[in-house]
């Protein structure tokens, strides 16, 4: 499932399209069910993902993989459309083989994918469905539970008529997709003005198909909103379990590089500057002198020039930066940053930083956050960017301004 329109990621592009460590995230997703043994993977996308399949030869075949490519019907909305658009191709290929189902904004551990493999395998139930415990009330969908059956799903309950502390994840397995594809459009057809097709089809299939809960131990990493990137980049970061520099790398003498970090080809690494892991450098970036890099994840071609810092940000492809400091923010790539210009990123009462997204303010839930700048988008000398601010792209930040509000033209 990799459609949407991203339009709550603004300022950034297409959630699925997004590079983290030299890759697009819908192309790590496919990768990652190859390695799991997946020979037959159906994507339902957008134009923009449906465009990049097609062009980068994963249309055909990923590893061992056939992919083949849907744009989901505009008239085919939500999960139950994007599932909806898949039937034609499941009936003349693969009917009676079981579905699972993953949307491809939703990233979590590996070992997820293979506890739901092995619960399959069991052949206990009819469905299976990743959870996990929250901490706190959150807007999604929640499980009632009879042992580790599923009885019930209650979409958005309020917070004081939760069934369990269960929520949902990404993750499906179906035995027989046809009583879902059933289920879906019997929904789709009544004239209900909420958004939860796909949990009330579920609900219906519930009492007499054996829905099996399969317990995750963290919360998944959903792609929603643009400073979620962070999230999605740690996530990666903390699979480096090793330093890995390529034995093209020049890294000077005098400079330092400690923690588990992974250098590609062409980087060059000069006197002062220190890499501290985890971290991820793109091709032929340069790290200039006493610039610090710290839980970061830099693209290819950037310069991070002399005495800048960089601390648990994203930086994208060909970023210019001069004597900056970059702490929790998200550049998503050719993006100029001159000499003095920062990010602010700590509210000096402490509390959490705020964003308003499509006209609603939304907590973050982040003590630390930057800012997000749109692609192209360049930043004048001895610029100050308040905390959470974002920034349309190709815009330019005039030199000198301090930035405390969204700029969008």
């Amino acid at each position: 499932m990799a459609g949407g329109q991203s339009t709550r990621l603004w300022p950034l592009s297409d959630k699925n399209l997004i590079p983290v460590m030299g890759k697009p995230l819908i192309r790590h997703q496919l990768e990652g069910l190859a390695k799991f043994g997946f020979q037959d993977i159906i994507v339902v996308g957008n134009q923009p993902v449906v465009d990049f399949l097609a062009g980068s030869g994963l249309a055909s075949k990923a590893g061992p993989c056939y992919t083949h490519i849907i744009k989901q019907s505009s008239q085919l909305t939500g999960m139950a459309g994007a599932i909806l658009s898949a039937q034609k191709i499941y009936e003349s290929k693969y009917k009676e083989r079981s579905l699972y189902i993953v949307i491809a904004n939703d990233f979590f551990e590996s070992k997820l994918q293979s506890d739901m493999l092995s619960a399959w395998q069991t052949n206990k139930g009819d469905a299976y469905i990743a959870a996990y415990q929250v901490k706190a009330y959150r807007p999604q969908g929640y499980l009632l539970l009879e042992g580790d059956r599923i009885k019930n799903i209650v979409e958005k309950p309020d917070p004081d008529k939760m069934p369990s502390k269960w929520a949902n994840l990404g993750l499906y397995i179906y035995r027989q997709p046809p009583l879902l594809f059933a289920e879906l459009k019997k929904e789709q057809a009544k004239d209900v003005k909420t958004d939860d097709v796909y949990e009330r089809a579920m609900s219906n299939l519930m009492p007499t198909q054996n829905f099996q809960k399969v317990e995750y131990p963290r919360e998944s990493v959903i792609l929603k909103y643009p400073w979620h990137l962070l999230d999605v980049m740690e996530l990666f970061l903390e699979n480096i379990k090793q330093t890995n520099i390529d034995k093209t790398v020049q890294v000077s003498p005098k400079a330092t590089i400690k923690g588990n970090v992974m250098i590609e080809k062409g980087v060059k690494i000069l006197e002062g500057a220190v890499v501290s892991g985890p971290a991820y450098i793109g091709p032929n970036t340069i790290i200039a002198n006493n610039a610090l890099v710290r839980s970061s994840a830099i693209g290819a071609d950037c310069e991070i020039g002399f005495g800048t810092e960089i601390a648990r940000s994203y930086v994208g492809d060909k970023c210019r930066l001069h004597t900056n400091y970059i702490g929790d923010s998200v550049l998503e790539g050719n993006n100029d940053f001159g000499a003095g210009a920062v990010t602010a990123n700590f509210r000096f009462d402490e509390g959490n930083i705020f964003s308003v997204v499509k006209g609603e303010k939304i907590d973050t839930q982040r003590t630390k956050l930057g800012a997000i700048i749109g692609r192209g988008a360049k930043v004048g000398v001895n610029a100050s960017l308040m905390p959470g601010v974002k920034i349309n792209a190709l815009l330019v930040i005039k030199p000198g301004s301090i930035q405390n509000q969204d700029l969008k033209s």
